[in-house]
């Protein structure tokens, strides 16, 4: 197929979204799916915004093969089981809350279903893994993906660019590998992505909520599974590691920060606690301005994602590796501020606490032989 032929691919997904999502919206507001008041927003906002993004996408997808007479993929029919319970964690969760532990639980359940149907990480380094392991590092890379948009849905319109600069990298992936036929997914997000960045941008009519932000890590995450083919090689590994950087760097920085803080105070539960150290959070109270916060992060991410192009495209192992280390040299002094300095009132503590029980230990040893003598 022609490869201007796909450039119609994000234009009938932008459309099916501008039709789809006020009617998502007249259906979310009546059944109640409203998000709390905040500082940001006037009024209160109707959330759940991914039922409108995952209804275009497949409408969009199913769509494009009748027209074009192609047999239905495996591609389409294969993600639904999995869409269907990560949507339906979404809607539980956008309207009446759930926790953590069995909100992990169906996540687990989905990519489980995912790799059944055949989306798994195959080869790793070159090594080809047994089933077991296949099992556990597609489980773990996809669910990391998943919590990373997640995480990162924090004002408005920054998970939805970040899924849409993510796709473009993933597609321009494909077209560099040769990959053949092109996948029609990451055009499909590409078109949904900007349609609902028209409800969605600041001030945003439509949050995502965990429904969108759930299903876009979902997408982005199966793509990178079928474009690499399952064989994470060190290139391959690289170059999603910086396509999802930014989602991947707060996503780390706060699992770290929480986890040290939990150590600090003896507390097991303050992991899965929200807070107001995020990357976007920080760059607000920076700017003072809630678009121009969203768009410096757009910006960040899509000259990451051009190095990380550059970095696929070369096939050099020492560009990369230098991209790379400065990259993440950059992350670690700019934004992990904070984690630094929790980490080093931790090491501090526990330093204390073991010069104190060895003090005490001394002291009492010296003590008995006083009292002997």
């Amino acid at each position: 197929m022609p490869l201007t032929s796909f450039s119609i691919l994000p234009l009938i997904s932008f459309l099916a979204t501008l039709l789809l999502t006020p009617v998502a919206y007249r259906l979310l507001r009546r059944f109640g799916f409203w998000n709390a008041m905040d500082g940001e927003h006037k009024v209160r906002v109707v959330r759940g915004g991914g039922i409108a993004l995952a209804a275009a996408f497949f409408l969009s997808g199913y769509l494009w093969y009748f027209v074009t007479g192609s047999q239905t993929p495996s591609t389409l029919n294969g993600l639904i089981p999995a869409l269907l319970i990560i949507l339906l964690t979404g809607i539980i969760d956008d309207r009446f809350g759930l926790r953590a532990f069995p909100k992990f639980l169906l996540q687990l359940l989905s990519i489980l279903l995912l790799w059944i149907c055949g989306y798994r990480i195959r080869v790793l380094f070159g090594v080809e893994l047994p089933w077991f392991f296949s099992l556990v590092l597609t489980l773990f890379w996809v669910v990391s993906i998943l919590n990373a948009f997640n995480l990162i849905d924090g004002l408005d319109g920054l998970c939805t660019g970040n899924a849409l600069i993510a796709a473009a990298g993933l597609w321009a992936m494909a077209y560099f590998s040769h990959y053949q036929p092109l996948p029609i997914g990451p055009l499909l997000l590409i078109g949904c992505c900007a349609g609902f960045l028209i409800f969605n941008f600041h001030p945003a009519k439509l949050f995502l909520g965990d429904t969108g932000s759930l299903f876009l890590g979902l997408i982005c995450a199966v793509q990178s599974l079928k474009i690499s083919r399952g064989d994470f090689d060190f290139q391959n590994l690289l170059f999603f590691l910086m396509i999802f950087w930014i989602p991947f760097c707060d996503m780390g920085l706060a699992v770290w920060r929480r986890k040290v803080k939990s150590m600090l105070k003896n507390s097991g539960c303050e992991i899965t606690e929200r807070d107001l150290y995020h990357l976007h959070y920080r760059l607000l109270n920076m700017t003072h301005n809630h678009s121009l916060t969203v768009l410096v992060m757009w910006g960040g991410m899509l000259l990451i994602d051009i190095f990380a192009l550059l970095v696929f495209k070369t096939q050099d192992l020492l560009f990369s590796i230098l991209i790379f280390g400065i990259l993440s040299l950059f992350s670690l002094s700019v934004f992990a501020q904070y984690e630094l300095r929790y980490t080093y009132c931790l090491v501090k503590h526990i330093i204390k606490r073991l010069f104190l029980k060895e003090y005490r230990k001394t002291y009492g040893i010296l003590r008995q032989k006083s009292d002997k003598s």
